[in-house]
């Protein structure tokens, strides 16, 4: 028999961490392991997003061995303008559909408690961090903060009464071939404009810069399905997060009349750098993860991050801007050895994006799903 344990202690939340290596088996993914002591900062209380998220995590053991986990939590600031709450689930592992299920209902014993109405996920734990279940493109690497689920986790979350209710696409370019004509024709274009001015953020002012960059995302997505704005106090935990990946030329700003309009943010693929590691740092793996990331180098990355203000969206500069700083980073990402660049995600509906994605190139390669289950 299954039975579902409360994460109440660090002791369980160093097993709730380390359940992934254990039930894990050959083929079930491409990730590298997280290192450990990255999810206990991220999963501590300590995170700035429990300033708005609640949230419980669940181990599923048998004969005391760990089989699986969950988290449910709900976040404030992802409810609905009016009706009842609306909870998650995200961090889901499993050893098979029987522990998957003992953890799902959990999951919805918790939000029932909290009144919620539905349960949705996954969301690792918020929109902002990992999203979805791969549902294709299992063949393909998954990039650094991409849901990396077994193929069988859908069918078993489908099993439990789950539907989908978005889905979310990813996309693979190859930054070692010339864009497409007719794209750096745009770029030029827009590049020509006197008003316009394309720029590398500037290192010495990093906090400065990324916090003008989530501006420019919080306005760019406000009105995309699931958004939620990320605070300052997140910011600057994603920045020292991040700070090892950052390379300058590869975070760009686009300027209109003097005024941050957009930006887009890629950065080198930490999963690469993480293989093999086993999520330890001890004894060598400090100076493995240090040398692969400043003297190897990595031939992956991902492009995390895209948008124009709102204001600009519909105006021809506005339309240019995105091709003006994907060609500006199709040049920079050449200079630090990377050859495969994944842009993800993208909403499927979000066709205005995927057609700027497939003029300079971009070929679907994956595609995750979102899920939902009326629970009242």
């Amino acid at each position: 028999m299954t039975a579902i344990e409360p994460v109440s202690s660090g002791r369980g939340l160093r097993r709730f961490i380390r359940v992934p290596a254990r039930v894990r088996r050959p083929g079930d993914g491409t990730r590298a392991p997280f290192l450990d002591l990255e999810r206990k900062q991220h999963l501590g209380r300590d995170n700035p997003f429990f300033a708005h998220v609640e949230a419980q995590y669940f181990l599923a053991t048998r004969d005391g061995d760990a089989v699986g986990r969950i988290s449910a939590q709900l976040d404030r600031l992802a409810q609905p303008r009016s009706g009842p709450p609306i909870a998650h689930f995200g961090l889901l592992e499993a050893a098979d559909s029987e522990a998957l299920h003992a953890l799902l209902d959990a999951a919805e014993e918790w939000a029932r408690a909290q009144d919620a109405e539905r349960l949705t996920g996954p969301f690792s734990l918020t929109i902002n961090d990992e999203v979805g279940l791969r549902v294709a493109g299992f063949d393909e690497p998954v990039r650094m903060l991409m849901n990396d689920a077994p193929a069988w986790y859908a069918d078993a979350v489908e099993a439990a009464g789950f539907h989908g209710v978005q889905d979310l696409v990813a996309y693979d370019f190859d930054p070692t071939r010339p864009l497409p004509r007719r794209a750096r024709r745009m770029a030029e274009q827009t590049a020509a404009e006197p008003a316009v001015r394309e720029r590398p953020i500037d290192p010495a002012h990093l906090h400065t810069e990324l916090r003008t960059i989530i501006d420019i995302f919080n306005d760019a997505w406000a009105e995309n399905w699931g958004f939620v704005p990320m605070t300052a106090d997140e910011v600057g935990a994603l920045v020292a997060t991040l700070r090892p990946l950052i390379k300058a030329d590869m975070v760009r700003i686009a300027e209109v009349e003097g005024e941050p309009a957009a930006m887009i943010v890629a950065l080198p693929d930490l999963n690469e750098a993480l293989r093999g590691l086993n999520g330890r740092l001890l004894p060598l793996g400090w100076a493995k993860l240090l040398w692969r990331l400043k003297v190897r180098g990595v031939s992956g990355g991902r492009v995390l991050l895209m948008g124009v203000r709102r204001a600009y969206r519909d105006t021809p500069v506005g339309r240019g801007l995105p091709l003006l700083l994907i060609e500006r980073l199709h040049h920079a990402v050449a200079g630090h050895g990377i050859t495969d660049l994944e842009l993800s995600w993208v909403l499927d509906d979000n066709q205005p994006t995927r057609r700027v994605i497939e003029t300079v190139g971009g070929v679907l390669s994956k595609r995750y799903r979102v899920y939902a289950k009326d629970i009242a």
